[in-house]
């Protein structure tokens, strides 16, 4: 089995050389590297090595964390990534789950709750404290438009169009979208008769392009798994 690329942004010797020797003690293979904080040594380190996962320890970053993240995330963008900060600081933690973050942890974590934390993060879960987690979820969830509230074009829709609208910009087909929504073929061809009369579309794609200029989006990007819980992933029982 190939070792997982672990890159670690930090100044703090204790805290690499600490989560070196538990990295080393995992049956995953885990593999750190340490880098310091500027921007293009960290993109250079990447370019080298690649990684799987990347570890930013936001004190050691000049500037803010910020910045490396988007550099590394746009180079890299199925990376995982965990930032240790300060977790009182909600809008931070904020900035972090919009740009994709997967944890944010206490740079006083312990290097073994760090390592549980990076297994989960590279199975795709996520993690921010219950300190923080009200305020993020809050501040995502305002993020996500309404489809189902406002003036224009789209108000003129009924609760099942829109949920056939959702399904032409997610890229589904007829059968697909009659198959998702439990309901006949030739519904979906009603509903989509009826959408593009509605929104003034000459096609499906045209109705795609409407529905987006006035955003109506899918959320995926927004909408993060995040377990919430007292303690490090222990709450998140096997989910």
């Amino acid at each position: 089995m190939a070792p997982t690329r672990v890159q670690l942004v930090t100044d703090d010797r204790m805290l690499a050389d600490a989560l070196t020797r538990r990295l080393a003690q995992e049956p995953f293979g885990l593999l750190a590297r340490q880098s310091p904080g500027e921007v293009a040594r960290v993109l250079d380190a990447v370019h080298t090595h690649g990684l799987d996962l990347l570890v930013v320890d936001a004190a050691s970053v000049p500037g803010h964390w910020s910045a490396l993240v988007d550099a590394v995330t746009s180079v890299a963008p199925d990376v995982p990534v965990v930032v240790l900060a300060d977790t009182v600081d909600a809008d931070d933690a904020v900035q972090a789950a919009v740009r994709g973050v997967s944890a944010w942890l206490e740079p006083r974590t312990s290097a073994a709750d760090l390592i549980e934390v990076l297994q989960r993060v590279g199975a795709g879960h996520a993690f921010y404290p219950p300190m923080v987690l009200g305020e993020v979820l809050q501040r995502l969830l305002a993020e996500i438009p309404d489809r189902r509230v406002g003036s224009g074009p789209l108000a003129s829709l009924t609760e099942r169009e829109l949920d056939v609208l959702l399904c032409l910009v997610e890229g589904r087909d007829g059968p697909e979208i009659a198959e998702h929504l439990d309901i006949a073929a030739n519904t979906v061809r009603s509903h989509t008769n009826r959408i593009l009369h509605k929104l003034g579309a000459h096609s499906r794609l045209d109705a795609v392009r409407v529905a987006r200029e006035n955003g109506f989006e899918t959320t995926a990007r927004a909408s993060i798994s995040i377990k919430p819980g007292s303690r490090l992933p222990q709450s998140d029982q096997d989910s």
